[in-house]
C-alpha cells in the first residue's frame, strides 16, 4: 500500500512540475537553426553523448530504420527531413517481401539481420530509442547503428528526473533528438 501511495504521489508531483509542457509531440525543425526549438525553465538541457563516430552519412541517406520508441521518434525523424525514407521494422519487412528479398532474413530485429539486409538490399542506419536504469536513476537514450558494418556509431542519453523537473518534450525528448541531429550534421556527405 505504501508503494502505491508513493507512486501516486510521485506521478502527481511529476504532473505538477511538468506544467503544460507537451509529451511525445513531434515538432517541426526550426529552419534558422536546423534543430528543434526547446523551451525549458531549466535553461538549455544537454544530453550526454556517449559515442560519436564519424561516418560518411551520404551512404545512409536513403533509409533509416526506427526501432521502438513510438510514433514520436518516427514522426520526428520524418520532420528532420534528412533521410529519404523513414521506416519501422514492420515497414522494412513489408518492403523486403514486396521486393522479393525474403531469402535475405526472416526478420529485421538485430545486428546480424541488419547487416544481411544492408549487404543485399541497401545500407541504412538504425535509430533505437531505449530506457536504461542504473540504480534509482532512469535514462532515455538513443543508439544509432550502421547496418552495413553492424556497429554502433552514435549513442546519447539524458537523465529522466521524475521528481523535480518532470518528464516532457522540452526537458527529455527534444534535447535528446537534437543531439542526434547535431551528430548527423557533423558527418561528411
Amino acid at each position: 500500500m505504501k508503494k502505491v501511495l508513493f507512486l501516486l504521489s510521485l506521478s502527481f508531483i511529476t504532473l505538477l512540475t511538468s506544467g503544460c509542457a507537451t509529451f511525445g509531440k513531434p515538432k517541426e525543425i526550426d529552419p534558422a537553426t536546423g534543430r528543434i526549438k526547446t523551451q525549458s525553465i531549466y535553461g538549455q538541457v544537454k544530453p550526454t553523448v556517449l559515442r560519436s563516430d564519424s561516418i560518411h552519412i551520404g551512404t545512409y541517406r536513403d533509409m533509416i530504420l526506427v526501432l521502438g520508441g513510438d510514433d514520436f521518434v518516427v514522426q520526428q525523424t520524418i520532420n528532420f527531413g534528412f533521410f529519404k525514407e523513414v521506416v519501422t521494422r514492420e515497414q522494412l519487412e513489408q518492403k523486403l517481401i514486396r521486393d522479393k528479398k525474403t531469402d535475405i532474413v526472416s526478420d529485421v530485429s538485430g545486428l546480424l539481420s541488419w547487416k544481411k539486409v544492408a549487404d543485399n538490399y541497401k545500407p541504412f542506419l538504425v535509430l533505437k530509442p531505449a530506457i536504461r536504469r542504473e540504480g534509482r536513476d532512469t535514462f532515455m537514450k538513443f543508439t544509432v547503428y550502421a547496418a552495413d558494418t553492424a556497429t554502433q556509431v552514435f549513442e546519447a542519453e539524458i537523465e529522466m528526473d521524475f521528481v523535480w523537473k518532470g518528464i516532457n518534450d522540452d526537458i527529455v525528448f527534444y534535447p535528446l533528438y537534437n543531439s542526434f541531429i547535431d551528430w548527423v550534421k557533423a558527418q561528411k556527405e
